[in-house]
């Protein structure tokens, strides 16, 4: 095969000849064609009587003219022309052509001018350019611009556009260009393939002529090749015949040796470091070879390696690369790479103390040599490497079977001390060492302190405190978190790994941090007494794959622990508390049930578990409650529970049972805890203060009516007559009257609501004809005290489900609070907006105001906030207690806002609509706010 100047240089004599024939077509032809195209232009000038042409016609004439005279001289005259000059030259004749045609047709008529056809005529000359240079053609595609606006110069507009004529001769135009061009690219096409055909001629030439050569050498080499080829297949066969890597070695020298009659053989191989080392040599023994080693790219032998390079010296006293490294004598050598892939895993050498006692021959012949022995070499490794990957997998089944029976021992014992016994006597017998123990982590001082140790001198190791701060090898390997070794411990500079050393009588230690869950637990510790023992990978593997089991045995043992003492904790709270503790599961067996419930339901205190509790308690309120619980497993659930006392029945204990669901990891119910507080004595309490309430109101009722009725006849004079100051008397007698009389009102009130039995009665409610009657209604006590009483709630305001009763009463306290806490001059005011499903309303006054740390406390019952006795305002406390009795009855919420010496505004929210599914009652002694709290609690 020619190289790549060789077939430019073809390709180059290939145009030049081309270029030949293009520039005799122009002597010939082309130039004899101008000077006529010329004649032919002064003719049709002068026959057409324009002699007065402008001078842009003239000087067109004239520069054709001189460009033909130029073109002339430099076809006939000048001498050859080089290619790129060529191409110019070319370019601007073809150019001068075109213009000079577009000329002629605009004196020959422009549209109607047969002149046209020079443009067909002279684009032929395209197909002989196109070879030559492509932008020759550039004229000629030119040539159709140039038709058209010498038509649109010669008639000043474009209508000749439409003109059949003209469409059917710039068609025609139009195909010879393309024409052309195809004809040009076919021409070219043809001459690269002419010249293609030539040059694989030559070439096919050439390679006969090499062939028949080396068909003629080979034929002489054929016979000592046979004799080379029988030997070489003799020494292979035994070669390959060998397994162990040492045989091998030896048997490819030996053999290397016979096929090159006598040379000295040896081979090297590339070692774990990188370094080249001389494994086997013909006529050498191992201890003459054991300082044979070479870095690669050093001595001959080394650049063989690491160029991957076959080397033939016929004197290695010049050569610069040649290195000495035995003592035989060595004149001339050859080296060839052993190749395995791409990379070389050693060299195959040959010696010889007379120069240039090797020839080519000599070193393919070794070459041939060398990759039988890199196969050789490879199986070989490959056997070894088969033959210690099979003793490491028994040791490591041998580690699989031990870490096995330590996990099985882990899963099955929960004994600390007896887990890290098993854990470091398996250890130390795989491991093979003298010495393992454990040492486990104290948070607090930071210090390392010793558990279980085995081997000599391993007797005070246990509770040896090793600080952190005082070894930095064991900081770092557990700072690190991986295994790491203490060497030279007996010399070490450090005091904490000297002692250890001392105390187990060793050199060097292996530590590793016990993790459990990215936690420090501890750390194992390997040692051997041998001085010259040391750790490898098999000693870190085992030490690692056993700090899993260790660190894992130690949380679970731990774990263990906790969990024994926090049940024994529970187990003594749960007996000593005083409320009765039940637990059940899902399915209501019994689990758990501490000494006082047993008491409660009057059983033993050895309640068997397992056993389904409404067969032991033959409750129905709490077995309802358990069933509520399962029910609604996202809440706590409160229920009072009755118990009977007595045999007899008839003296009951009321408990306040509050249950709530125990849910698993999976968020299914794993179980009910029921706790029973004995409530009965607080609800008698409350039982008696309500009678008692009731009594003293309607005891009192009855004479404070009587006092008022009697005030009033003496005031009006029917028994006599009455002076200023005893009318000034009765009158507060009478006020203060009135006053008792409300305050009895409101007790009674609280009586009623805190039985528990009086029910909303729910209507549709109009809330400013509600506020309206409240304003009617309290406006002389406004009066009276120099207040204005506003209702701004507008007509259109929504109407809501409601106790109208319920709200009147709650709008008459609030605004008989803010009149009485509001100053004459001042103004009370009822407002509220839409929110949608809610309603807002507000009293807004501007009294006193309300201390801030007193605006939570002003709706607890019998609460004032001046609880003094010269207090100016009287009252019971309750009025607010009952107005958020009643909005949170219809689920609202009532809360005031105040500043101090600037007014108060109480607010309330209501909804629009009240479910009907729950019966709707006041129950006074429990807010429906605090009851979702407990439920939730």
């Amino acid at each position: 095969m020619k190289s790549m100047p060789e077939a430019d240089a073809d390709k180059l004599d290939q145009m030049q000849n081309y270029l030949s024939a293009v520039y005799a077509a122009e002597r010939h032809l082309g130039i004899p064609f101008k000077w006529l195209l010329l004649l032919a232009g002064i003719v049709i000038v002068w026959g057409t009587g324009q002699t007065h042409t402008s001078f842009l016609v003239l000087l067109a004439f004239i520069l054709y003219g001189m460009a033909n005279v130029l073109a002339s001289y430099l076809f006939y005259v000048g001498g050859r022309l080089v290619l790129p000059v060529m191409d110019i030259v070319l370019f601007v004749s073809y150019l001068a052509d075109i213009f000079f045609a577009t000329v002629l047709i605009y004196f020959t008529g422009a549209v109607g001018s047969e002149f046209y056809l020079l443009y067909c005529l002279l684009a032929t000359k395209g197909v002989l350019y196109y070879p030559v240079w492509r932008p020759l053609l550039l004229p000629l595609y030119l040539s159709g611009p140039a038709y058209i606006l010498v038509l649109y110069y010669s008639s000043r507009s474009f209508f000749f556009l439409t003109d059949r004529l003209f469409l059917i001769r710039y068609g025609l135009l139009l195909a010879v260009v393309l024409a052309v061009t195809y004809l040009g690219w076919l021409l070219e096409s043809k001459q690269k393939w002419i010249g293609q055909l030539t040059r694989n001629l030559q070439q096919a030439r050439q390679d006969l002529e090499s062939k028949t050569e080396l068909m003629q050498r080979t034929a002489q080499d054929l016979g000592n090749r046979v004799m080379e080829l029988r030997t070489l297949q003799e020494g292979v066969k035994a070669i390959n015949s060998a397994l162990a890597l040492e045989n091998v070695l030896r048997l490819i020298v030996t053999n290397a040796a016979q096929v090159l009659e006598g040379a000295r053989c040896s081979i090297a191989l590339v070692d774990r470091d990188g370094d080249v080392v001389t494994l086997a040599a013909s006529g050498t023994t191992a201890d003459q070879l054991r300082y044979a080693r070479l870095r690669r790219g050093e001595g001959i032998v080394g650049w063989v390696v690491e160029k991957v390079k076959p080397v033939l010296s016929g004197d290695v006293r010049r050569d610069p690369r040649f290195k000495r490294i035995s003592p035989e004598p060595v004149v001339s050598m050859m080296s060839v790479p052993l190749i395995s892939g791409k990379y070389a895993i050693g060299a195959l050498s040959a010696t010889s103390p007379r120069p240039n006692a090797f020839s080519a021959e000599d070193l393919g012949r070794l070459e041939a040599f060398a990759d039988q022995a890199a196969i050789a070499v490879k199986n070989s490794r490959l056997y070894e490497g088969l033959a210690e990957e099979k003793k490491r997998t028994e040791e490591n089944m041998q580690q699989i079977i031990a870490v096995t029976e330590v996990s099985r021992a882990i899963v099955s014992l929960l004994d600390l001390e007896e887990i890290l016994e098993l854990i470091i006597e398996r250890l130390a017998q795989l491991a093979g060492t003298s010495h393992c123990a454990v040492a486990l982590y104290h948070a607090e001082r930071d210090e390392l302190v010793g558990r279980l140790a085995k081997g000599p001198g391993t007797e005070s190791f246990r509770n040896y405190r090793i600080p952190l701060s005082d070894d930095p090898a064991t900081a770092q390997a557990i700072q690190q978190r991986q295994a790491a070794v203490v060497e030279q411990a007996d010399a070490s500079a450090n005091e904490a790994q000297r002692r250890l050393a001392s105390m187990w009588q060793i050199t060097s230690y292996l530590v590793c941090p016990l993790l459990a869950k990215d936690r420090i637990i501890g750390t194992l510790y390997l040692a051997d007494a041998r001085p010259d023992f040391r750790f490898g990978e098999k000693e870190f593997q085992l030490i690692t794959s056993f700090s899993y089991f260790a660190a894992t045995a130690i949380e679970n043992a731990q774990l263990y622990q906790n969990v024994w003492e926090k049940s024994t904790e529970l187990e003594a709270i749960l007996r000593g508390i005083g409320d009765g503790v039940i637990v059940t599961d899902p399915q209501m067996n019994l689990l758990l049930m501490n000494p006082v419930a047993a008491r409660i339901f009057r059983l033993s205190r050895d309640v068997p578990t397992g056993t389904y509790l409404p067969d032991l308690v033959q409750n129905e309120a709490l077995i309802t409650l358990l069933h509520e619980t399962l029910e609604s497993q996202d809440r706590a659930v409160i229920k009072e529970i009755e118990v009977s006392n007595t045999q007899d029945g008839k003296r009951s204990m009321i408990y306040q049972g509050l249950a709530a669901a125990m849910a698993s990891a999976e968020g299914h119910p794993r179980g009910i805890v029921v706790v029973l507080r004995d409530i009965t004595s607080q609800k008698e309490l409350e039982r008696m203060k309500s009678n008692f309430l009731s009594v003293v109101s309607h005891e009192l009722k009855t004479p404070l009516h009587s006092i008022k009725g009697f005030v009033d006849i003496i005031l009006m004079g029917k028994t006599g007559d009455v002076t200023d100051v005893q009318r000034d008397f009765l009158t507060t007698v009478k006020q203060q009257t009135g006053q008792l009389q409300t305050m009895i009102n409101d007790l009674l009130e609280f009586s009623r609501l805190e039985s528990g039995q009086v029910k909303l009665r729910l209507e549709e409610v109009s809330l400013p004809d509600l506020a309206s009657r409240v304003v009617e209604k309290l406006e002389p006590l406004a009066d009276d005290g120099g207040l204005t009483l506003q209702m701004k709630l507008p007509a259109t305001f929504p109407v809501i489900e409601a106790d109208e009763m319920r709200l009147e009463q709650v709008l008459t306290n609030l605004v008989d609070n803010a009149i009485k806490f509001t100053a004459a001059g001042g103004t009370v005011t009822i407002d509220g907006r839409d929110l949608g499903e809610e309603v807002q309303v507000w009293v807004h006054d501007t009294g006193i105001g309300i201390p801030p740390d007193q605006l939570e406390k002003i709706f607890d019952r019998f609460y004032q906030v001046d609880g003094g006795s010269t207090r100016p305002y009287r009252g019971t406390g309750l009025g607010l207690t009952i107005c958020k009795h009643i909005v949170e009855h219809h689920h609202g919420r009532i809360w005031a806002e105040s500043k101090q010496g600037e007014g108060s505004t109480f607010f309330f929210i209501l909804p629009k609509k009240l479910s009907q599914e729950e019966e709707l009652s006041l129950d006074f002694t429990t807010l429906p706010s605090e009851r979702r709290h407990s439920e939730e609690r």
